[in-house]
């Protein structure tokens, strides 16, 4: 039977072991031995000792995070950083030039914090 570590103020597993004790922090992980594994995305602590259903706003939570974490970890390889860098770039020779955006949805964006945040929202639609 696995002993598995949540996160008291969330109520959200973030990992366990058979065999061995996992190193956790009692003030902010409670340790739990169950029958099986929980599921990341669905399964919660309830508040005692045992796991519950995740509800909507969980699921939609975590599945939002889900999405930002991999958006974030696709638009940060070099490669999109340098693509990044460029399609800025060509935007603001458009602009300059008094052409209107090719690209509407980052067109607003005028340095690289906005113009990333805008590509990332752009990169969670096709993931």
């Amino acid at each position: 039977m696995p002993k598995c570590v949540f996160e008291r103020s969330t109520g959200i597993y973030k990992g366990g072991a058979i065999h061995d004790t996992p190193v956790y922090d009692s003030g902010t992980h409670i340790l739990l031995t169950l029958s099986d594994y929980p599921n990341r995305r669905t399964d919660r602590w309830d508040g005692f000792l045992g796991v519950r259903a995740a509800t909507a706003q969980e699921l939609a939570d975590h599945d939002e995070a889900h999405l930002e974490s991999s958006a974030t970890a696709n638009i940060s390889t070099p490669l999109n950083k340098t693509l990044r860098d460029l399609l800025l770039d060509i935007e603001q020779r458009l602009r300059a030039a008094g052409e209107t955006s090719t690209l509407p949805d980052i067109a607003a964006a005028t340095n690289k914090a906005q113009y990333t945040a805008a590509l990332k929202d752009i990169v969670k639609t096709y993931l």
